[in-house]
C-alpha cells in the first residue's frame, strides 16, 4: 500500500488481535481496551512528556485515555478487507466516530501546541481544506480503483501556502506503518530550483538543518537524481544535495503511541526538532516561520 505521501517508509507490522469476522466483514474482537499510558515503545525512539494532552477545550485528559482509540486500526483494517462504497456507507457512522472525529480532536489538541513553534503554520479541524486529509483516493490516473484511503493522513500546513508540497508537517497513521514527516515532498519545479540556490548560497546553515534530521531517529528521504540537475556542475561540492527530488525527514514510530494521551505533545516536540530544516526550506522559497 502506497503511503498518502509517497515516502519510502519501513513497514512497521502492527500485532493483530484474534478476532473473526461477521457477514458484514465487521470484527469482532478479544478485547477493545485502550493500553495503559507509557513513556516507553520497545525498539522505537521515544519522547516523554509529563503533562497530559489537552483536549479541545484546553483541559487535561485522564492519564490512561488517548484521544485515538485501538477502533482507529480496527476500522483500517476492515476497510483494507472492504474497500468498497456499500461496506465503507454501512460503516460511515463508524468512519465518523472512530477516525474522523478523534482526528480532528487531535489536530485541535496540536494546536496551541503549534503555535508556540511558529505562528505561520496552521492545524485546522474543517471538513473541507483542513488538516485532515480525505478518505477519498482520486483514482483518476491509477490503475487502482479502490476508491478509499486505508490510513489516516494529517498535514500541517504554512497558512501562505496550501499545495501539499509545500514544507509542512506530516502525521500518517495505518495498519502497515506509522511515521512523522517534515518538509517538502516533491516540491514543483519553481520551488525545487530555489532549494537549490538556497542550498549553493547557504551551504552551511543547509549541513546544519539537514545534519540535525537524519539522526537520533531520523532519516532523510533519500531519493536523488541519477545525474546533476540542469545548470549545475556535476563537481559541485553539494551536489548530492542539489540531486534531492524531496527535502524531507521521516521518523517513524510504534502504532501504539497514536493511542497514548501524549501522543499530540511528542507530534509538537517532532515539530520543534524539526524547525531548523523547517526554517531553511520556507526561507527558501519567501515564507516566514
Amino acid at each position: 500500500m502506497t503511503p498518502a505521501y509517497a515516502w519510502q517508509v519501513e513497514t512497521l507490522q502492527r500485532p493483530r488481535q484474534a478476532h473473526q469476522a461477521d457477514h458484514t466483514g465487521r470484527s469482532h474482537h478479544a478485547s477493545r481496551t485502550k493500553p495503559a499510558a507509557s513513556g516507553l515503545w520497545h525498539g522505537f525512539a521515544t519522547v516523554h512528556l509529563d503533562r497530559a494532552a489537552p483536549t479541545a477545550e484546553g483541559t487535561a485528559m485522564s492519564d490512561d485515555e488517548g484521544i485515538f482509540g485501538p477502533e482507529l486500526y480496527e476500522f483500517l483494517e476492515e476497510l483494507e478487507a472492504n474497500n468498497n462504497r456499500e461496506w465503507f456507507n454501512e460503516n460511515r457512522e463508524r468512519y465518523e466516530e472512530e477516525v474522523r472525529e478523534p482526528a480532528f480532536d487531535l489536530i485541535r489538541a496540536v494546536r496551541p501546541l503549534l503555535a508556540e513553534i511558529s505562528q505561520h503554520m496552521t492545524a485546522r479541524d474543517t471538513k473541507v481544506g483542513g488538516s485532515l486529509m480525505r478518505v477519498f483516493r482520486d483514482t483518476r490516473f491509477s490503475a487502482d480503483k479502490t476508491p478509499y484511503k486505508t490510513n489516516v493522513g494529517i498535514q500541517f500546513r504554512h497558512r501562505r501556502a496550501n499545495d501539499v508540497h509545500a514544507p509542512g508537517f506530516y502525521v500518517h497513521l495505518s495498519t502497515e506503518s506509522c511515521f512523522f514527516g517534515a518538509g517538502s515532498w516533491m516540491p514543483d519545479r519553481d520551488a525545487l530550483a530555489a532549494y537549490r540556490v538556497a542550498i549553493d548560497e547557504r551551504p552551511e546553515k543547509w549541513i546544519a538543518a539537514r545534519d540535525t534530521c537524519q539522526s537520533d531517529g531520523w532519516r532523510m528521504e533519500d531519493d536523488r537524481l541519477k545525474r546533476a540537475p540542469r545548470d549545475w556542475s556535476i563537481d559541485h561540492p553539494m551536489i548530492s544535495d542539489l540531486k534531492r527530488k524531496s527535502f524531507i525527514t521521516v521518523r517513524d514510530f510504534d502504532p501504539d503511541l497514536a493511542l497514548k494521551p501524549e501522543f499530540s505533545s511528542v507530534i509538537t516536540a517532532w515539530c520543534s526538532e524539526t524547525r531548523p530544516l523547517m526554517v531553511f526550506l520556507c526561507g527558501a522559497v519567501g515564507l516566514d516561520f
